[in-house]
């Protein structure tokens, strides 16, 4: 008689164990502020929606490497490259 082994499925892990993200927020919104910037004007000049550019400053969405790039280069107000 052959036994069947049943495999438990994945369980995603504990909070406490998940690999931290970033907060970029409080400094996305401190650098906004220092330059006078409003969160519509950052709209404007990056192309991101002012609702995802709170939901950033919030720390409620994590950005791509190009809409970070987007934002970095409305808040500095000049082109990285």
């Amino acid at each position: 008689m052959t036994k069947t082994v049943t495999a438990e499925p994945r369980r995603a892990a504990p909070r406490s164990r998940r690999r931290a993200r970033p907060a970029i927020g409080p400094q996305v919104r401190r650098l906004r502020r220092e330059r006078g910037l409003t969160l519509a004007r950052v709209a404007e000049r990056s192309g991101l929606n002012v609702g995802y550019l709170s939901q950033i400053e919030n720390d409620k969405a994590s950005p791509s490497l190009e809409s970070l790039t987007a934002l970095a280069t409305a808040i500095s107000g000049c082109g990285l490259g």
